[in-house]
Protein backbone atom coordinates (compact mmCIF):
# COMPACT_ATOMS: atom_id res chain seq x y z
CA UNK A 1 0.00 0.00 0.00
CA UNK A 2 1.49 3.44 -0.92
CA UNK A 3 1.13 6.31 1.57
CA UNK A 4 2.26 8.52 -0.40
CA UNK A 5 3.88 9.31 -3.97
CA UNK A 6 6.66 7.18 -2.93
CA UNK A 7 6.33 5.95 0.20
CA UNK A 8 5.32 2.48 1.14
CA UNK A 9 3.29 1.18 4.20
CA UNK A 10 6.57 -1.36 4.64
CA UNK A 11 8.91 0.82 4.51
CA UNK A 12 7.69 2.83 8.13
CA UNK A 13 6.23 -0.64 10.09
CA UNK A 14 7.97 -3.83 10.11
CA UNK A 15 7.57 -7.17 8.63
CA UNK A 16 5.79 -8.66 11.45
CA UNK A 17 3.02 -5.75 12.15
CA UNK A 18 2.86 -5.86 8.32
CA UNK A 19 1.85 -9.45 8.01
CA UNK A 20 -0.35 -9.43 10.94
CA UNK A 21 -2.45 -6.12 10.30
CA UNK A 22 -2.30 -5.72 6.44
CA UNK A 23 -3.09 -2.31 5.09
CA UNK A 24 -4.92 -1.80 8.98
CA UNK A 25 -1.18 -1.27 9.50
CA UNK A 26 -1.66 2.38 8.85
CA UNK A 27 -3.43 2.75 12.34
CA UNK A 28 0.50 2.65 13.71
CA UNK A 29 1.82 5.66 11.67
CA UNK A 30 0.99 8.96 11.86
CA UNK A 31 0.51 10.60 8.33
CA UNK A 32 2.14 13.98 9.54
CA UNK A 33 5.62 11.94 9.74
CA UNK A 34 5.27 10.03 6.80
CA UNK A 35 4.44 13.49 4.58
CA UNK A 36 7.77 14.89 6.24
CA UNK A 37 9.64 11.80 5.02
CA UNK A 38 7.99 12.69 1.64
CA UNK A 39 9.48 15.76 1.28
CA UNK A 40 12.94 14.73 1.89
CA UNK A 41 13.17 11.70 -0.72
CA UNK A 42 11.49 14.54 -3.32
CA UNK A 43 14.56 16.78 -2.40
CA UNK A 44 17.56 14.15 -1.80
CA UNK A 45 15.88 10.98 -3.54
CA UNK A 46 17.28 8.49 -1.65
CA UNK A 47 16.20 8.04 1.56
CA UNK A 48 16.07 4.38 3.21
CA UNK A 49 13.81 3.54 6.10
CA UNK A 50 12.69 0.02 6.39
CA UNK A 51 14.10 -2.17 4.07
CA UNK A 52 14.21 -5.53 5.46
CA UNK A 53 10.94 -6.88 3.57
CA UNK A 54 13.69 -6.44 0.43
CA UNK A 55 16.58 -8.21 1.88
CA UNK A 56 18.16 -5.39 3.58
CA UNK A 57 18.42 -5.25 7.53
CA UNK A 58 16.45 -2.61 8.94
CA UNK A 59 13.03 -3.10 10.42
CA UNK A 60 12.48 -0.82 13.27
CA UNK A 61 13.41 2.62 11.87
CA UNK A 62 9.42 3.63 11.48
CA UNK A 63 6.71 2.10 14.01
CA UNK A 64 8.21 -0.31 16.63
CA UNK A 65 5.67 -1.99 18.73
CA UNK A 66 6.12 -2.22 22.40
CA UNK A 67 6.98 -5.80 22.32
CA UNK A 68 10.26 -5.10 20.21
CA UNK A 69 13.86 -4.09 22.71
CA UNK A 70 15.09 -1.76 20.04
CA UNK A 71 15.31 1.89 21.25
CA UNK A 72 13.74 3.76 24.08
CA UNK A 73 10.45 1.99 26.10
CA UNK A 74 8.69 5.23 25.37
CA UNK A 75 10.55 6.60 22.29
CA UNK A 76 8.11 8.77 19.77
CA UNK A 77 8.70 5.41 17.26
CA UNK A 78 6.28 4.45 19.69
CA UNK A 79 3.76 6.13 18.94
CA UNK A 80 4.33 6.22 15.20
CA UNK A 81 5.80 9.59 15.34
CA UNK A 82 9.17 9.08 14.40
CA UNK A 83 11.32 7.99 11.59
CA UNK A 84 15.13 6.92 11.43
CA UNK A 85 16.49 7.83 7.99
CA UNK A 86 19.43 7.01 6.29
CA UNK A 87 20.50 9.35 2.74
CA UNK A 88 23.66 9.28 0.01
CA UNK A 89 24.22 12.50 1.46
CA UNK A 90 25.55 12.54 4.92
CA UNK A 91 23.31 12.94 8.01
CA UNK A 92 24.58 16.72 9.20
CA UNK A 93 24.02 17.94 5.62
CA UNK A 94 20.34 16.72 5.19
CA UNK A 95 19.90 18.12 8.90
CA UNK A 96 21.33 21.49 7.73
CA UNK A 97 19.20 21.45 5.28
CA UNK A 98 15.97 20.86 7.73
CA UNK A 99 17.21 23.62 9.87
CA UNK A 100 17.58 26.09 7.09
CA UNK A 101 14.29 25.61 6.22
CA UNK A 102 12.93 25.49 9.27
CA UNK A 103 9.49 27.19 9.13
CA UNK A 104 8.38 25.08 5.87
CA UNK A 105 9.15 21.79 8.10
CA UNK A 106 7.25 23.66 10.97
CA UNK A 107 4.35 24.34 8.88
CA UNK A 108 4.57 20.56 8.14
CA UNK A 109 5.03 19.13 11.52
CA UNK A 110 8.12 18.23 12.34
CA UNK A 111 8.93 19.21 15.50
CA UNK A 112 12.60 17.31 16.54
CA UNK A 113 15.24 15.92 14.73
CA UNK A 114 18.09 14.00 16.90
CA UNK A 115 21.44 15.18 17.41
CA UNK A 116 23.54 13.57 14.22
CA UNK A 117 26.45 13.16 16.60
CA UNK A 118 24.46 10.85 18.56
CA UNK A 119 23.33 8.73 15.79
CA UNK A 120 25.88 6.40 15.19
CA UNK A 121 26.10 2.65 15.41
CA UNK A 122 28.89 0.56 13.97
CA UNK A 123 30.16 3.90 11.67
CA UNK A 124 26.91 3.73 9.97
CA UNK A 125 24.48 7.02 11.08
CA UNK A 126 20.61 7.86 10.37
CA UNK A 127 18.40 11.00 11.10
CA UNK A 128 16.03 10.97 13.58
CA UNK A 129 12.82 12.70 13.09
CA UNK A 130 9.68 13.49 14.64
CA UNK A 131 6.47 14.87 15.12
CA UNK A 132 6.08 14.84 19.21
CA UNK A 133 3.95 17.06 20.62
CA UNK A 134 5.40 19.87 22.02
CA UNK A 135 2.64 22.14 24.08
CA UNK A 136 -0.05 20.71 25.90
CA UNK A 137 -0.98 23.96 27.09
CA UNK A 138 -3.85 24.98 25.04
CA UNK A 139 -4.93 28.39 26.12
CA UNK A 140 -1.34 29.83 25.22
CA UNK A 141 -0.34 30.03 21.98
CA UNK A 142 1.00 27.47 20.49
CA UNK A 143 4.20 28.54 19.09
CA UNK A 144 5.56 25.10 17.51
CA UNK A 145 9.81 24.60 17.34
CA UNK A 146 11.93 22.35 15.97
CA UNK A 147 14.14 21.01 18.68
CA UNK A 148 17.02 19.67 18.43
CA UNK A 149 18.13 16.27 21.01
CA UNK A 150 21.46 16.43 22.22
CA UNK A 151 22.30 13.06 23.72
Amino acid sequence: MQLTKNISLIEVVPIEIHDKWGDASTWFIDPTIVKIAQELREKFGSVTINNKWKGGKYNYRGFRPMTTTVGGKLSQHRFGRALDLSFDESENEIAAYILQNEQKFLEMGLRAIENTNATTNNGEGWLHIDCRPMDYDWNKKIKPYIKVVNP
